[in-house]
């Protein structure tokens, strides 16, 4: 195992892609929100209300089962969540926070930004999901296995 593996918790990482996307935009907190209208922040509006709900909707079905909610440590997970949001994907707080990301470089207007979200996606996959199956798989066997082939990670 990786020292980076379940290390840093994903609300940070997401924190630390917002602020990586906001340097990598060159916009500056004074013009940040000098054009905020309906037409520049639909898009960013709508990907973040989408994030925010998936990402909610994900932390929900794990207090329904009474399963931990603690990504750095999925050893404590109690069963295999299968229904709600996880019949169309199996990580959907991270799928949550990565539209997010993806709203907050659409508002920010720039390429770059997007850069936020690529970082997030590659640390959050390999430090943080990857582990998480390993886990899952050695603590349910077969069951997580039939989920795996049966779920997508992302979408």
């Amino acid at each position: 195992m990786s020292r980076l593996e379940l290390l840093i918790p994903p609300p940070l990482i997401l924190l630390l892609a917002m602020g990586l996307a906001y340097f990598l935009s060159g916009q500056s907190w004074q013009g940040l929100f000098i054009d905020v209208s309906f037409d520049n922040i639909f898009w960013p509006l709508l990907f973040v209300s989408a994030g925010a709900t998936v990402a909610i909707s994900g932390v929900l079905e794990f207090i329904k089962f009474k399963t931990t909610v603690d990504p750095l440590h999925p050893n404590k997970s109690k069963t295999i969540v299968q229904s709600g949001v996880y019949a169309f994907t199996r990580n959907p707080m991270y799928l949550g926070m990565l539209l997010v990301l993806l709203g907050w470089a659409d508002f920010l207007d720039s390429l770059n930004a997007f850069t936020g979200a690529v970082f997030f996606f590659l640390y959050i996959d390999r430090f943080q999901i990857r582990p998480e199956e390993a886990i899952l798989s050695a603590n349910f066997g077969e069951e997580y296995l039939n989920y795996l082939s049966q779920v997508r990670r992302w979408l």
